[in-house]
């Protein structure tokens, strides 16, 4: 007895075409797998230099609302009053330990940043002031004073601040 079949028997994809998908398609996984480690390097970069940022702008903002206390020095304004400078003469203070969003934490996990202030008070009550203001990451910097740096860096953001205290 013969069998007749219909003219359109069911296709399939050959043994080679489905080789080359896998290959094709392994091939793109591979790509995107070791594609990750840069991502994610990027992404690490990107937020400790957005937090420098946040609290580069933040120390700038306490500066310019610094006030005269009693005592003779100048007291910088919200989260930063420990950054305090006499009205007479130049100072310098290092702010250790801070977090991406700019304020001081005793967690050493939530340390990621280090400020330095150098501040030049105005020399007359109608005159203007000065500061430099520099903040790095990670936490671990140092300032090296002979060339005015910052070592043991990956990356710092630094501005100049004229500022006029609140009398």
């Amino acid at each position: 007895m013969k069998r007749n079949f219909p003219a359109c028997a069911f296709h399939a994809f050959s043994l080679v075409e489905v080789t080359m998908a896998i290959g094709i398609a392994s091939f793109c996984l591979l790509a995107v797998v070791g594609l990750l480690p840069i991502g994610l390097s990027t992404l690490k970069v990107s937020r400790d230099e957005a937090g420098a940022a946040r609290t580069l702008n933040q120390i700038t903002q306490s500066i310019r609302g610094a006030t005269l206390n009693g005592s003779g020095k100048y007291v910088a304004s919200g989260a930063y009053t420990n950054v305090t400078w006499p009205a007479t003469s130049s100072a310098s203070m290092t702010l250790p330990g801070l977090t991406l969003s700019g304020l001081p934490s005793s967690s050493n996990t939530d340390q990621r940043l280090i400020a330095r202030v150098q501040v030049t008070p105005p020399t007359s009550p109608s005159s203007t002031g000065k500061a430099l203001v520099t903040v790095a990451w990670p936490a671990r910097a140092t300032w090296n004073g002979g060339t005015s740096k910052w070592t043991n860096a990956q990356g710092s953001l630094s501005t100049w601040v004229i500022f006029r205290p609140i009398e």
